[in-house]
């Protein structure tokens, strides 16, 4: 059924037995592009309406401008395009080989105090990496700038909230879903475990876009998959990233109101 591979496995061992997956690359770029197309479908609802008005009915522009740059709008639209993720997880997961929620990764853990002692040691491993990769590209590379990052701060609780819910809690979710638990596993069909922890890093680094921040994420995501690894489970991996996208929006919101620039040192991965 599928793209089941007749070869043995890169992964052995128990621990490793669930990386043995129906899927494979045809699935994953499949999965991929369906994840591009979405994300070009949420984003064309800002540009498409903009477009159509500047050059049909320059008239009502700057009021439809001015509703697409609306913190609560751009609130509501990055809550769906988080969950986009889930999409290619689900139907190439779940609905094509019948795999359930728990077999794409969420396995709960027996013991979870360790998991947490884990988890706020690599939070702080994590920005000691991103204050040094910051350090030394500002030495080697004085001209290159990182992106500027700012939160919704003028649009009030709500609008703070959804964002808040979109990058701490639905993003690591969603992204150690597709990340590690499709795209990873579907790649250790035809890779060795090594090589698909690496590519699929690079395919979870390149969205987040700032040269600056690729290093800190690239070693993050070698981080996570580690953890899928070792326990056999994602819920680790997405503590971790909630973990690190959470102390990234309070560490931003406490920046901004205090008129302290932000200048892409907390980079939500």
């Amino acid at each position: 059924m599928g793209e089941t591979t007749n070869h043995e496995s890169p992964a052995t061992g128990a621990r490793a037995a669930f990386l043995t997956v129906p899927w494979g690359l045809g699935d994953v770029g499949r999965a991929l592009i369906a994840t591009l197309v979405i994300f070009g479908l949420a984003l064309s609802i800002s540009v498409v309406p903009l477009l159509v008005t500047h050059w049909l009915t320059p008239a009502v522009y700057p009021a439809v401008r001015a509703v697409l740059q609306e913190p609560l709008f751009q609130a509501l639209i990055l809550l769906p395009l988080e969950a986009a993720f889930i999409v290619p997880v689900w139907w190439w997961g779940v609905h094509k080989y019948g795999y359930s929620w728990r077999q794409m990764g969420l396995q709960p853990l027996a013991d979870a105090l360790p998991m947490l002692v884990t988890t706020f040691a690599m939070l702080a491993g994590f920005y000691m990496l991103n204050c040094c990769y910051a350090a030394l590209l500002g030495l080697l590379l004085p001209g290159l700038e990182p992106l500027p990052v700012q939160l919704p701060i003028e649009g009030g609780w709500p609008v703070l909230t959804l964002t808040f819910l979109s990058l701490a809690v639905v993003a690591p979710l969603a992204e150690e879903l597709l990340f590690r638990g499709f795209i990873f596993r579907g790649l250790c069909q035809r890779l060795s475990v090594g090589w698909a922890a690496v590519l699929s890093t690079v395919i979870f680094a390149i969205p987040h876009m700032d040269p600056t921040k690729l290093v800190p994420i690239f070693v993050l995501g070698l981080v996570l998959t580690y953890l899928y690894l070792r326990t056999g489970s994602l819920i680790p991996g997405i503590l971790v990233h909630a973990a690190v996208n959470t102390a990234s929006f309070v560490l931003l919101l406490l920046m901004q109101n205090a008129g302290v620039a932000a200048v892409g040192l907390w980079r939500f991965p």
